[in-house]
């Protein structure tokens, strides 16, 4: 009895009441969210350098490949430029007049144009010219004409000739000697032809691999340059430039 009247009397315990937990403060948010988007970025920025990484090589992998194939081409076409010669030079008339300095020169020039290649046309584009100078004074100029040679080819490119110029008197009076005759054989008049060709590679004639301008600087020793007579050509030598992508 006692047993229970302890129990009825004893204490009733302590309610437990829960303590709430604050929410994080919004700057540790916002660093959470900005560490999240920074990784993202990083990533995105990963991504990208390796494909440009990638990009890269395949361009450089792709213009190797280019390379090889444009060499094994030209390796196989065994290409070699044309080659030219002046074969010969005709004065249709000079007039000197040793009172006057004007000089006036109508002549032809033929140059053989030799294309030795299998499957390679070669276009002559406009703008091609000759140039004649005798001892540093132009005589005379030029055109050639457009045309196309076709491979394994000789073809002789005819040029007409003139021009008016003033000249001093030692050019005069040389002109005069050769006209007369009186020019030694074994010395000659040293002629500077200057020959310009811009040219196109072809292949088969349908397909332009390559674009350049021969600049071909010609000297030519003649025996005379008499109107009418026939011109022996004593000696001649050639400088050849080429200049691509013309």
């Amino acid at each position: 009895m006692d047993y229970q009247q302890r129990n009825h009397s004893a204490e009733p315990l302590p309610a437990v009441h829960a303590i709430p937990i604050p929410p994080a403060p919004k700057y540790v948010a916002l660093a959470n969210h900005n560490l999240h988007q920074y990784k993202r970025q990083d990533s995105q920025k990963k991504k990208c350098t390796l494909f440009l990484h990638h990009l890269i090589a395949f361009i450089f992998l792709l213009m190797l490949i280019l390379f090889l194939l444009i060499l094994c081409f030209f390796t196989f076409l065994k290409l070699r430029l044309p080659t030219y010669t002046v074969s010969s030079i005709e004065v249709s008339s000079i007039h000197v007049n040793p009172a006057f300095p004007n000089v006036t020169t109508n002549l032809t020039v033929l140059i053989d144009s030799q294309n030795s290649n299998k499957r390679v046309w070669v276009q002559y584009r406009p703008g091609g010219r000759v140039v004649l100078y005798y001892r540093g004074e132009n005589l005379c100029t030029g055109e050639i004409q457009e045309f196309t040679q076709p491979s394994e080819n000789m073809t002789r490119i005819k040029v007409n000739m003139n021009g008016q110029t003033e000249a001093g008197p030692g050019v005069r009076a040389a002109l005069m000697e050769s006209i007369a005759g009186q020019e030694k054989a074994d010395e000659g008049l040293r002629l500077i032809i200057l020959i310009r060709l811009p040219i196109t590679i072809r292949f088969d004639e349908k397909m332009a691999i390559g674009r350049l301008r021969m600049d071909i600087d010609s000297t030519v020793d003649v025996d005379n340059v008499m109107p009418g007579r026939k011109i022996r050509i004593i000696h001649s030598n050639y400088e050849v430039k080429e200049d691509y992508f013309h």
